[in-house]
């Protein structure tokens, strides 16, 4: 038990020294309006990289009612998400010849924040798409059971009377 005790104590000394180094740096929204400064977005990948997102968010909501089409994005978006460590460090090594600076550092933030997390949102607004089309077949399916008991209620009330 004092294994456990001290390992919980050390957990949480260790907590509280993280917390503490979070609230005393400077305030999040600091930290970000210096990351879009620092950020030239006229540079034309970056530009492109927006409209990419753009454009396959505008498919994804375009195309909601193809259930089949949405997995395959879907998994296209899985994929890219799961590949960004790779294309961070690609374009660690090769940021010369797409841009002015060299925005991809060892964590990868860049790379999490402009590629990685819209494609994760356009991943969300893909599974609560597929969550309502799934609510909607169930409701259609439970008003088809509810008709289909109504009518063989119905026919056996008739076979009743005769």
């Amino acid at each position: 038990m004092d294994e456990f005790e001290s390992l919980l104590q050390s957990f949480s000394d260790a907590l509280k020294s993280k917390w503490k180094e979070v609230t005393e740096g400077p305030p999040i929204t600091d930290q970000i309006q210096a990351f879009i400064h620092a950020v030239d977005w006229t540079e034309p990948w970056i530009i492109g990289l927006l409209s990419f997102h753009a454009v396959l968010l505008l498919m994804v909501l375009l195309t909601r009612r193809w259930q089949n089409f949405q997995f395959v994005v879907f998994a296209f978006c899985a994929i890219l998400v799961y590949l960004a460590e790779h294309i961070n460090a690609y374009a660690a090594h090769h940021w010369k010849a797409f841009s002015r600076q060299n925005y991809f550092d060892q964590y990868g933030l860049f790379v999490s924040v402009l590629f990685s997390g819209p494609i994760l949102v356009i991943g969300i607004v893909i599974l609560v798409q597929l969550m309502v089309s799934t609510v909607e077949l169930m409701v259609k399916w439970k008003r088809a059971e509810l008709k289909h008991r109504a009518r063989k209620a119905a026919q056996q009330e008739r076979r009743k009377k005769e």
